[in-house]
């Protein structure tokens, strides 16, 4: 305290002496204005034919006025010694700088120009330690969010596990005479966009304690031991404020697992062993929940997660049907959304969708109805939505040839006449070729009845061969391929890699895991596992083919129907048919 208030003292010092300095330069700045700049040869020149009046002589700048009244200034050139006689032999009357001048230019100003230059290097020259370990104690800034559980839909899951901690935190009492103690830290871990931060500020407005917010790329910095000393910083100011909640959202950031092999890792592995440190120095009723919020659970340090850590994990996953239905209420409050407009049907169509993506679908349906001057949020403002945000904005300055509209017409034709003769394939819900986003020229919008947690060898072929759909039609109308099918190669060939590698469906590869990313296998494993993708997928794309070459009118009509219309929902395709 002592070492911060004597700092205090000497930056008020310094900034007195810094206005006091400018304050002298202005005036004397002041005092020069109008003054016309002449070359000193002008100058000599203006005394020899008396032209000047008076004249201040100082070491390097001359200042007079002539005798047209008008100032002007020069620099002098040193070594001009007969300056000073001249002066005295054309009587022109001349006096040295003002005291105050020579005072402040000649001591006053280096002398605070040099008290500057010494501070400033001595804020340099402190350890990174002192200058970004206390970033816990002074730039964290303890938050009180008012927004409870009533306003997170979709993980009643996650909010019955998390209810817990609030009785913790508001009655600990009734755990304490149980002989129960606090979990120290809560693992929430699920995919982007599923509520995991709204879930944790939920739980601070219903525990009514301080909120701390950071994020894991807060503690790493290139400077060895910086990391470590802002969680030192942060628990400290925790343990004042206790009770409190201390989120870190991105924990995997902070908290990766170690690599033995790795020779540049000191700075985060100092960071993660303070942070288990700290953990481990919780007392049992100290009431500092420590809550994580990660979208890759896997790369988390096993250390981190043991018992008397992270105490408790909660997955938070993507809503199911009922959950996505109260989501959209959730977000429709405030909005005008119609009387015939239907909540319910949006979230029957819209599986797989986190919480973020169906606030993101209303916001860009009033968005819409605001553009159109409607009234209110009508059916198909959803529905416009829905494909702005799955497959991007209408492209309509994107204008496209005969032959290339064709070619997309076929190939989208292609991927919805697969799903029609595919038993287990997800309903067509659209076909368009009008262009989408940054590349798609069409597409086939497939919305599935019903949310799925299971997927069998079947289902799983079913979906490659839809993706192999719009390749296989091109080849059967135009004897050659396009581009157009490379996002769909790269997800068929990642969906078989996993059929093979992860679920045990290939024939030759067997019950063999190959690890997470797909890398924790043999090079004779890998090998076998390419050859075997490959086969399943040259498999599936002769299926592909036989079903066009069968259906070879309806793949022609429906074609040539898309290009007419450009967009076909789902009732006029099935009708068509």
């Amino acid at each position: 305290m002592q070492s911060d208030a004597t700092k205090k003292r000497l930056e008020i010092v310094l900034a007195v002496l810094f206005t006091i300095a400018s304050l002298f330069i202005l005036v004397d700045l002041v005092m020069q204005t109008g003054q016309r700049a002449l070359a000193y040869s002008e100058v000599r020149e203006a005394i020899r034919s008396s032209r000047v009046e008076e004249m201040t002589v100082g070491p390097t700048l001359l200042n007079g006025t002539l005798s047209d009244g008008s100032r002007f200034k020069t620099q002098r050139i040193s070594e001009d010694a007969e300056l000073i006689p001249m002066l005295e032999k054309y009587e022109v009357s001349y006096s040295g700088p003002s005291e105050w001048r020579s005072v402040f230019y000649g001591g006053a100003a280096p002398a605070i120009a040099l008290l500057g230059l010494l501070y400033f290097f001595y804020q340099r020259s402190q350890s990174p330690l002192r200058n970004f370990g206390k970033r816990g104690k002074t730039l964290l800034v303890a938050e009180s969010p008012s927004t409870g559980f009533d306003h997170v839909a979709g993980c009643d899951e996650a909010k019955s596990e998390l209810t817990e901690i609030v009785d913790f935190l508001t009655a600990p009492e009734r755990f304490h005479a149980m002989g129960a103690s606090m979990p120290r830290g809560v693992l929430l871990s699920g995919p982007p966009g599923t509520g995991k931060t709204l879930l944790a500020r939920a739980l601070a407005a219903e525990s009514g304690v301080p909120f701390f917010s950071l994020s894991g790329s807060d503690f790493v910095e290139m400077y060895v031991g910086v990391g470590a000393a802002r969680v030192r910083g942060l628990f400290e100011q925790a343990r004042k404020q206790a009770p409190c909640i201390v989120f870190i959202d991105e924990i995997d950031a902070l908290g990766k697992t170690r690599d033995q092999n790795s020779s540049n890792s000191d700075e985060r592995e100092q960071t993660l062993n303070q942070l288990l440190v700290e953990l481990d120095g919780f007392e049992q009723d100290s009431r500092v929940v420590l809550i994580g919020a990660t979208n890759r659970p896997e790369v988390i340090d096993p250390a981190l997660l043991r018992p008397g850590r992270f105490d408790r994990q909660v997955v938070v996953d993507a809503p199911d049907r009922v959950g996505r239905l109260a989501i959209l209420e959730v977000h429709g409050r405030g909005k005008k959304i119609g009387p015939n407009t239907s909540l319910k049907k949006l979230a029957n169509s819209t599986a797989g969708m986190s919480g973020a993506d169906l606030a993101n679908i209303l916001n860009e349906a009033a968005l819409l109805a605001a553009r159109e001057g409607a009234s209110c949020i009508e059916q198909e403002h959803l529905h416009e939505a829905v494909e702005k945000v799955l497959a991007g904005p209408v492209r309509s300055n994107r204008l496209l040839d005969k032959n290339l509209k064709n070619r997309i017409a076929y190939h989208e034709t292609g991927h919805a006449l697969i799903a029609y003769h595919s038993p287990t394939a997800d309903p067509v819900h659209k076909i368009s070729i009008v262009p989408r986003g940054k590349a798609a020229l069409g597409y086939t919008m497939q919305i599935p009845l019903s949310d799925s947690y299971l997927m069998t060898e079947t289902e799983l072929r079913d979906r490659i061969r839809v993706l192999l759909g719009g390749r296989a039609a091109e080849a059967l109308i135009f004897n050659e391929v396009s581009t157009g099918a490379e996002n769909d190669l790269e997800r068929c060939t990642l969906l078989a890699r996993r059929m093979v590698g992860h679920f045990g469906m290939g024939a030759r590869t067997g019950l063999l895991h190959a690890g997470a990313d797909l890398r924790g296998c043999s090079p004779a494993f890998a090998a076998k596992m390419d050859e075997q993708v490959q086969d399943m997928l040259e498999d599936i794309f002769k299926e592909a083919q036989t079903i066009l070459v069968e259906n070879r009118g309806q793949l022609e009509a429906v074609s040539q129907r898309l290009l007419k219309r450009e967009v076909l929902e789902a009732e006029e395709f099935e009708s068509f048919l």
